[in-house]
């Protein structure tokens, strides 16, 4: 099964070694995330006032036998992070349909790859993340 993660990219604070990316939220078809990427370029404060554009990208459920979209979704992270508290080498886990799956998921991974953070989060499948936008200080 798969998901279409949508991330809003300012263009103006990104490079070539790094890009301003605000997750928006999973959806359940590409038409669906790119309709709610049209609406904050166009109506969000921030992403409408800025140069920004946005990603889709599919993303994988693991493990699934379904033919219907779970409500929620997990997924696991691990990170460096440098002197200045900035994170670095950043991996993503594919997304679960429960927490013990990516937990267990998890546990095995930390044996292999050392990270100083590791998370787990739980995701809202339709949920739009930063509605209210953003504004540069």
């Amino acid at each position: 099964m798969t998901l279409f993660s949508l991330n809003l990219t300012d263009l103006e604070l990104s490079d070539k070694t790094h890009r301003e990316d605000f997750f928006i939220g999973l959806f359940g078809t590409r038409a669906q995330a790119e309709a709610v990427a049209a609406h904050y370029l166009k109506q969000v404060p921030g992403f409408c006032d800025y140069d920004c554009t946005y990603r889709v990208e599919e993303k994988s459920i693991h493990n699934v036998q379904r033919e219907s979209l779970p409500d929620f979704v997990w997924q696991f992270a691990g990170w460096d992070e440098t002197k200045d508290g900035e994170p670095v080498n950043i991996i993503k886990s594919d997304f679960f349909l429960t927490e013990e799956q990516a937990t267990f998921e998890l546990d095995y991974l930390k044996l292999q790859c050392p990270h100083q953070e590791w998370c787990i989060r739980r995701h809202k499948i339709g949920e739009m993340l930063w509605q209210n936008g953003f504004v540069r200080v």
